[in-house]
């Protein structure tokens, strides 16, 4: 449901919203005495009365309270994201990890076994085992800088969480409105 109003009662209904709202009040960028009162949604902007009037009043508006919280649960549904997938992500590389252990592990005790069937074959298994040795351990170090990787992404995350719950606890609207393309962008390079 929408309240419609007057331009002369916007300052009543600024106080109004003032009194009930967690988050701090902005001064409008173009009109410095003026404090802003809705989000253009059309326009994506905090608007004072004197904005509404001039170049807004024909634009979609919104109380600054509702799109401040659409934004901090949006942002609290990406943090939620990005920790699953970080999450999923380790568990996969640890389980792959796993796996190329037993299989080396397999490898190495055959190779073993074999070379007691004959010296014949004994310069032959050694050389096998070496190669075998230098590829696991090829692959244990790419595995190892992948996961490292994914452990700084996920710090980087993990602050950017931080951030995004002081910048909540603030209450500061600029900063709240701020911290959606911060965590979009930190998002995407996770993402790929």
């Amino acid at each position: 449901m929408h309240d419609i109003l007057a331009l002369k009662d916007i300052r009543s209904h600024i106080e109004d919203i003032d009194i009930r709202s967690e988050f701090k009040p902005v001064k409008c960028k173009d009109q410095r005495k003026q404090l802003c009162c809705m989000y253009c949604i059309t326009c994506e902007i905090l608007v004072c009365p004197k904005c509404i009037a001039k170049t807004h009043h024909t634009h979609v508006m919104m109380e600054i309270q509702t799109v401040c919280q659409m934004k901090v649960e949006g942002m609290k549904k990406m943090q939620d994201q990005a920790h699953n997938k970080v999450e999923k992500f380790i568990e996969k590389l640890n389980l792959m990890a796993e796996t190329e252990k037993l299989k080396s592990n397999d490898i190495e005790q055959k190779m073993l076994e074999e070379e007691k069937h004959g010296r014949e074959f004994h310069s032959q298994c050694l050389r096998l085992l070496e190669e075998h040795k230098e590829k696991t351990k090829r692959q244990f170090e790419r595995l190892s800088k992948k996961e490292s990787e994914v452990l700084e992404e996920e710090t980087d995350i993990e602050m950017v969480m931080h951030q995004v719950e002081n910048i909540h606890k603030s209450k500061n609207t600029e900063k709240i409105l701020g911290a959606v393309s911060s965590l979009r962008t930190n998002w995407s390079h996770l993402s790929r």
